[in-house]
Protein backbone atom coordinates (compact mmCIF):
# COMPACT_ATOMS: atom_id res chain seq x y z
CA UNK A 1 0.00 0.00 0.00
CA UNK A 2 2.43 2.20 0.64
CA UNK A 3 4.66 2.02 -2.48
CA UNK A 4 1.10 2.39 -4.51
CA UNK A 5 0.93 5.56 -2.35
CA UNK A 6 4.89 6.43 -3.39
CA UNK A 7 4.02 5.47 -7.12
CA UNK A 8 0.38 7.88 -7.33
CA UNK A 9 2.71 10.78 -5.19
CA UNK A 10 5.46 10.30 -8.51
CA UNK A 11 3.08 10.05 -11.21
CA UNK A 12 1.74 13.00 -9.66
CA UNK A 13 5.20 15.12 -9.82
CA UNK A 14 5.21 14.07 -13.15
CA UNK A 15 2.09 15.06 -14.23
CA UNK A 16 2.60 18.48 -12.76
CA UNK A 17 6.25 18.85 -14.21
CA UNK A 18 4.77 17.91 -17.47
CA UNK A 19 1.93 20.41 -17.26
CA UNK A 20 4.55 23.41 -15.89
CA UNK A 21 6.99 22.23 -19.18
CA UNK A 22 3.67 22.23 -21.46
CA UNK A 23 2.73 25.80 -20.44
CA UNK A 24 6.69 26.96 -20.77
CA UNK A 25 6.64 25.63 -24.16
CA UNK A 26 2.90 27.24 -25.27
CA UNK A 27 4.76 30.78 -23.66
CA UNK A 28 7.99 29.99 -25.98
CA UNK A 29 5.74 29.73 -29.07
CA UNK A 30 3.78 33.15 -28.37
CA UNK A 31 7.02 34.86 -27.87
CA UNK A 32 8.51 33.10 -30.71
CA UNK A 33 5.77 34.50 -33.11
CA UNK A 34 5.91 38.32 -31.32
CA UNK A 35 9.60 38.35 -32.03
CA UNK A 36 8.89 36.92 -35.83
CA UNK A 37 6.07 39.89 -36.69
CA UNK A 38 8.80 42.23 -35.36
CA UNK A 39 11.67 40.95 -37.34
CA UNK A 40 9.10 40.55 -40.33
CA UNK A 41 8.41 44.65 -39.28
CA UNK A 42 12.06 45.91 -39.01
CA UNK A 43 12.67 44.07 -42.05
CA UNK A 44 10.30 45.93 -44.26
CA UNK A 45 11.76 48.82 -42.38
CA UNK A 46 15.02 48.38 -43.45
CA UNK A 47 14.00 47.29 -47.25
CA UNK A 48 12.21 50.91 -47.54
CA UNK A 49 14.97 52.78 -46.17
CA UNK A 50 17.68 50.75 -48.18
CA UNK A 51 14.78 51.28 -51.16
CA UNK A 52 15.25 55.37 -49.97
CA UNK A 53 19.68 55.59 -50.08
CA UNK A 54 19.06 54.22 -53.49
CA UNK A 55 16.40 56.75 -54.75
CA UNK A 56 18.72 59.51 -53.06
CA UNK A 57 21.99 58.12 -54.20
CA UNK A 58 20.43 57.87 -57.83
CA UNK A 59 19.03 61.37 -57.41
CA UNK A 60 22.54 63.17 -55.86
CA UNK A 61 24.60 61.33 -59.05
CA UNK A 62 21.45 63.13 -61.92
CA UNK A 63 22.11 66.43 -59.58
CA UNK A 64 25.93 66.39 -59.72
CA UNK A 65 25.96 65.37 -63.41
CA UNK A 66 23.25 68.58 -64.01
CA UNK A 67 25.72 70.53 -62.19
CA UNK A 68 28.75 69.63 -64.44
CA UNK A 69 26.63 70.66 -67.66
CA UNK A 70 25.54 73.41 -66.16
CA UNK A 71 29.29 74.80 -65.62
CA UNK A 72 30.63 74.00 -68.67
CA UNK A 73 27.43 75.95 -70.58
CA UNK A 74 28.69 78.66 -68.03
CA UNK A 75 32.16 78.22 -69.05
CA UNK A 76 31.33 78.07 -72.77
CA UNK A 77 28.83 81.24 -72.07
CA UNK A 78 31.71 83.34 -70.60
CA UNK A 79 34.47 82.20 -72.77
CA UNK A 80 32.32 83.45 -75.82
CA UNK A 81 31.26 86.46 -74.13
CA UNK A 82 35.12 87.15 -73.87
CA UNK A 83 35.39 86.01 -77.41
CA UNK A 84 33.25 88.87 -78.57
CA UNK A 85 34.23 91.48 -75.54
CA UNK A 86 37.86 91.45 -76.24
CA UNK A 87 38.02 93.07 -79.54
CA UNK A 88 35.96 95.28 -79.12
CA UNK A 89 37.82 96.82 -75.62
CA UNK A 90 40.42 96.40 -77.47
CA UNK A 91 39.46 98.18 -80.62
CA UNK A 92 38.13 100.71 -78.08
CA UNK A 93 41.93 100.92 -75.90
CA UNK A 94 43.84 101.07 -78.82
Amino acid sequence: MDGQRELIERLAKIEANQGHQTHLLEEVRRESKEIYSRISTVENTADQALEKADKNERELKKYEKDQIVARRWLVGTVIGLMALIIPIFDKLVL
